[in-house]
């Protein structure tokens, strides 16, 4: 593994975990219809 890949795998994973929490945020925010 290059150090750009490494770099690269880094930002994809800070990345990676606030989107996952916003995704949550918000399918908890829209009402379930059942």
């Amino acid at each position: 593994m290059t150090g750009l890949q490494e770099e690269l795998g880094l930002k994809l994973e800070s990345r990676k975990m606030p989107l996952d929490l916003l995704i949550i945020d918000h399918a908890e925010k829209v009402p379930t219809e059942n």
